[in-house]
């Protein structure tokens, strides 16, 4: 499984289990868009090597929240509902594993919530297999002193 897809699900998943009334979106919508809603955005994935084939990667998510209409008087709604995603996303699980959200902020932006949260994964690459050691000869002789 895909690392960003993977966090991405394990993010809607979360979200529809709690907030049960909100559509999820985690891909880019065309038209029939239902109010309210989530949008599950990816910004910045990074990696960090580690000691030998282990290493970190880093996955920044902004998910966005929108209410159907006349947000200017559903501020605190609004801001409701970023203090209960802080809540939300504090752990989610992800291929079995829980994964704890970091970095949580939200601002409210032209009547929409964009909560910011980061997410720091542990990873082993793969290797191939090789022998660990090769053959090795061993010859003794026994020097004759003159």
């Amino acid at each position: 499984m895909l690392i960003g897809e993977g966090i991405r699900s394990a993010i809607a998943a979360k979200l529809k289990s709690i907030f049960l009334d909100v559509t999820v979106y985690k891909e880019k919508i065309e038209q029939g868009v239902r109010y309210p809603h989530f949008f599950i955005l990816p910004i910045n994935t990074s990696h960090e090597r580690d000691l030998g084939p282990r290493g970190w990667i880093y996955y920044q998510v902004n998910i966005r929240y929108r209410l159907p209409q006349d947000f200017n008087s559903k501020y605190g709604e609004l801001e409701q509902m970023g203090t209960d995603l802080m809540w939300a996303l504090d752990t989610i699980t992800v291929a079995g594993f829980p994964l704890r959200g970091r970095d949580m902020n939200y601002q409210i932006v032209d009547g929409v919530l964009q909560f910011f949260i980061n997410f720091r994964m542990r990873i082993k690459q793969e290797q191939e297999m090789k022998d660990k050691m090769e053959t090795l000869t061993n010859s003794a002789e026994i020097k004759e002193e003159d």
